[in-house]
């Protein structure tokens, strides 16, 4: 009987052994072979995680209101414009409209704008239309003529001493050369003439055939004022 017994124990002692075993064969093995599958180096560096990108705001539609506004708006600002255009001196209004005619002119003609300023000059001269009331009292101003030449203008140098002293195109085109050899050579001196008022004329002149720094200049030596003053002054030519 006891050999029976002993015989049973150590059949149950087997039994616990063997599921001993079958539970350690569930658990560890598939726990190294997951560690054998992990690549090197994956529990030192984890992957970090991009943050997620933020959503875009949904725009909100513009409403029909909204969008008469805008348009109320714009329409104010473009109005405001032009107030200040026509409320703004009536030379700068006048040279505008002057200048486009003689553009529009000039591109349909197929010439040049100054050739179309120099035409216009010459009807005004001819027929006393725009002209400055007084009369220039000392005929052609040499410093303008020498500012023209300097420039590059000698065309309109010509011009000038023709319609300020009423030479015939022989005569002002032997005065300009006379000045033009006075200058290469170094011998034109205008001290004197610097010492004169403005001429009315030569500042009209400068300013509607489009050279309004020479005019501004031009005044200023005359008259040593500042540039603003210049450029009030010149707006009445």
């Amino acid at each position: 009987m006891i050999n029976g017994f002993l015989l049973l124990a150590s059949d149950h002692f087997n039994w616990q052994l063997v599921l001993l075993i079958v539970l350690i064969l569930l658990f560890v093995v598939p726990k190294s072979r997951a560690a054998k599958s992990r690549p090197p180096h994956a529990s030192q560096h984890p992957v970090a995680r991009s943050a997620p990108a933020p959503r875009p705001k949904p725009t909100q539609p513009v409403t029909p209101l909204e969008h008469k506004l805008q348009e109320r708006l714009q329409k104010v600002q473009a109005q405001r414009t032009v107030t200040r255009t026509l409320i703004g001196p009536a030379f700068l209004l006048q040279q505008a409209l002057s200048h486009r005619a003689m553009t529009l002119y000039a591109q349909e003609m197929g010439i040049s704008v100054q050739e179309v300023a120099r035409a216009c000059m010459e009807l005004e001269r001819a027929y006393s239309i725009g002209m400055p009331s007084e009369t220039p009292s000392q005929g052609a101003d040499p410093a303008v003529t020498t500012m023209l030449l300097r420039a590059g203008c000698r065309d309109d140098a010509l011009l000038y001493y023709r319609l300020s002293s009423g030479a015939t195109p022989q005569e002002a085109e032997s005065a300009v050369n006379y000045l033009q050899e006075l200058m290469s050579a170094g011998l034109l001196s205008l001290d004197e003439e610097s010492r004169q008022p403005p001429d009315p004329f030569a500042l009209h002149f400068l300013v509607r055939s489009g050279y309004r720094l020479l005019a501004l200049r031009y005044y200023r030596e005359r008259t040593g004022a500042p540039l603003l003053v210049a450029r009030e002054a010149l707006e009445r030519f």
